[in-house]
């Protein structure tokens, strides 16, 4: 059921705000990892490449500003940390077995609108040669993505987080 697997998986993607010397911008990110002192978020390198303040909101309201952990322009991937503990991480499947035609939901902060889900199929795999990053191997889907959805989840039917949202065309 749809709206079981969006309310179990939308407290572990968040929202991100960032300002830069350039100006603003919003995008999306996933939790994989909370322990005790901290909780890190993978994104995309672009959602916050050259940002002077990152600031992440959550599903249940709260915020936190966060710190750069790291970055890899080559993919396109960045991960940030924010200091509250014990959030839900996104569950990642033992094996990624994903194929065309699965039922998959793409969530995220499109247009810095607030947390949305959309539903769709896995329309293509191994999607490269798009001239978006270094190394391309992209999961293609018809579940809407829009600007602001960068970083968010790519979820499949059993709430396992199968790819990061990076562009839409």
């Amino acid at each position: 059921n749809a709206k079981v697997i969006s309310s179990l998986v939308t407290p572990t993607v968040v929202s991100i705000s960032i300002s830069s010397s350039a100006g603003s911008g919003t995008g999306s990110g996933s939790i994989y990892r909370s322990t005790a002192g901290e909780s890190f978020i993978v994104t995309n390198n672009h959602v916050i490449e050259n940002s002077k303040r990152i600031l992440v909101g959550l599903a249940d309201g709260r915020s936190a500003a966060a710190t750069l952990v790291g970055t890899d322009p080559a993919t396109d991937l960045a991960v940030i940390k924010i200091e509250l503990v014990n959030l839900t991480p996104a569950k990642v499947p033992a094996d990624l077995d994903s194929r065309v035609g699965d039922l998959v939901f793409a969530i995220g902060n499109p247009h810095g609108l607030g947390q949305s889900v959309s539903m769709g199929i896995i329309s293509g795999k191994e999607r490269n040669r798009l001239g978006l990053n270094t190394f391309e191997s992209f999961i293609q889907t018809d579940a809407a993505i829009n600007s602001g959805n960068s970083g968010g989840a790519l979820i499949n039917a059993q709430g396992e987080l199968v790819g990061i949202n990076t562009a839409h065309f």
